[in-house]
C-alpha cells in the first residue's frame, strides 16, 4: 500500500517538475521565497478593514501561535517520526528531474522533506484568515487560500518536495490555522465580558 502511494507520488512530482521552463525558473524561486509575505499583508489588510487595529495585533498573536505551531509540527516533530528524503537527495530520482533550487542556489534544503513547513506555515496563515473573515468578507478564500496554493506547488517545481510532502503539511498547518483562530474568536468574544466584570 505505501508503496503505491509512494510511487503515485513520485510520477505526480516527476510530471510536476517538468512542466516548466527555464525561464520561469528565477519567477518560481521568488514565488517560494516571497509570496508568503503577500499572503501576510493580504490576510492583515483585511482582518485591519473588518476589525480594527488593536483586534488585529491580537491576530497577530494567534496567526504566530498558529505558524509556530504549524512549523514545529511539519519541520521538527513529523521529520523525525518518517523519515523521507528530498527528492533532490534521492538517489534513485538523480537527473529524472529539474533540481532548480539546487541550480539557482547550489543548495537545496535539507536532508529530509516530510513534511513541507512552507506549504503547512502558508495553509495556517490562510486558513486563519478564512476561518476570522469569511463571515464578514465572503471571497476572502480567494484571496488566501490561491497565495498559499502557489506556495505549495512552487515547492514540487523548484524539486524540493514531493506532492504529499505538501498535501500533509498544507492539511497540518489548515488545522493549526483553524484551531487558533477559533481561539481568537473566543478571546474576541470573551473580553467585552471581561471589561464588563471590571466595571462591577
Amino acid at each position: 500500500m505505501w508503496q503505491t502511494l509512494n510511487q503515485w507520488d513520485t510520477d505526480l512530482f516527476l510530471a510536476i517538475n517538468r512542466f516548466g521552463c527555464r525561464a520561469l525558473d528565477p519567477v518560481m524561486m521568488h514565488v517560494t521565497d516571497y509570496t508568503f509575505v503577500l499572503l501576510g499583508g493580504v490576510a492583515l489588510y483585511f482582518l485591519w478593514k473588518r476589525f480594527g487595529l488593536r483586534d488585529t495585533l491580537w491576530a497577530i498573536v494567534f496567526i504566530a501561535l498558529a505558524i509556530t505551531l504549524s512549523d514545529q509540527i511539519c519541520g521538527n516533530y513529523i521529520r523525525d517520526l518518517h523519515i523521507r528524503l528530498r527528492p533532490c537527495h534521492m538517489e534513485e530520482l538523480a537527473g529524472k528531474f529539474r533540481s532548480v533550487r539546487e541550480w539557482e542556489t547550489g543548495y537545496c534544503g535539507g536532508l529530509y522533506g516530510f513534511v513541507s513547513a512552507h506549504a503547512g506555515n502558508a495553509f495556517a496563515l490562510a486558513t486563519f484568515a478564512w476561518s476570522a473573515l469569511r463571515k464578514y468578507q465572503p471571497h476572502i478564500g480567494w484571496f488566501v487560500f490561491v497565495p498559499a496554493v502557489v506556495i505549495a506547488y512552487s515547492r514540487i517545481y523548484i524539486g524540493v518536495h514531493m506532492p504529499g510532502d505538501v498535501l500533509v503539511g498544507g492539511l497540518i498547518g489548515a488545522g493549526c490555522g483553524a484551531l487558533c483562530a477559533w481561539g481568537y474568536r473566543k478571546f474576541r468574544l470573551w473580553k467585552p465580558s471581561r471589561k464588563a466584570s471590571c466595571l462591577r
